[in-house]
């Protein structure tokens, strides 16, 4: 109710100042999508402040390289094969091609699925393909049991 208060008195302060009708339209049209896209926002639930969950290597049971470390390896092609885990990938494991046989897993700074963020595996997968390493998700528990 307040609202239509403030835009009668802007449109009150408009007649006063003999504005066109343009004028006043173009005003009127862009309160009304400040307070529209104010009331959206409101609706959303908050942010968590700019952070994106990634992985931390504290709770890890098992040996890790850092995310940062994975990046610079694959920029300079040291990467053989990727391995995430389904569905997500939130759980990745690489192989380099120095060791051939050994698979570590990416830890210290690897992005999460963030519904409500910007984080995402998907952007790794992205990086992964883009320089056309291989690469498969695996659903745990079923990735040996098709061998005969």
């Amino acid at each position: 109710m307040w609202c239509f208060a403030i835009l009668h008195a802007f449109l009150n302060v408009f007649d006063a100042l003999q504005f066109s009708f343009r004028t006043k339209f173009i005003v009127v049209n862009n309160m009304v999508q400040i307070n529209a896209t104010t009331y959206v926002l409101s609706m959303l639930p908050p942010s968590s402040g700019g952070d994106s969950p990634t992985v931390d290597s504290t709770t890890l049971n098992e040996a890790s390289i850092p995310y940062s470390e994975f990046l610079d390896k694959l920029n300079s092609g040291e990467v053989a094969f990727v391995e995430f885990l389904a569905p997500n990938g939130d759980a990745a494991y690489v192989t380099f091609k120095a060791s051939n046989s050994s698979r570590i897993r990416i830890g210290e700074g690897y992005p999460m699925e963030d519904p409500l963020g910007w984080s995402s595996p998907a952007f790794v997968i992205k990086a992964v393909a883009k320089k056309g390493v291989p690469y498969k998700f695996v659903v745990p528990g079923l990735d040996d049991s098709f061998k005969m």
